[in-house]
């Protein structure tokens, strides 16, 4: 499998790239919960083992959580 970007993970979670500059302990719950995501898979290849993933977010994050990688 290829690695995830972080191009990759902005595009997928545009809230991402909106907030940018923004702290992390500042985000919303939600917020926090699709960077945890994304710090898990960026630059790696390998499948990563979650509990619980979809904890926190909306429908339409969890939606495009699970669909397929990059």
């Amino acid at each position: 499998d290829e690695p995830w970007s972080i191009d990759d993970l902005c595009d997928r979670f545009p809230v991402l790239a909106q907030r940018w500059e923004q702290r992390a302990g500042s985000l919303s719950g939600g917020q926090q919960q699709v960077l945890a995501i994304a710090r898990a898979l960026v630059g790696n290849g390998r499948p990563v083992v979650m509990d619980e993933p979809a904890e926190g977010l909306d429908p339409a994050r969890v939606e495009v959580l699970a669909a397929p990688g990059p």
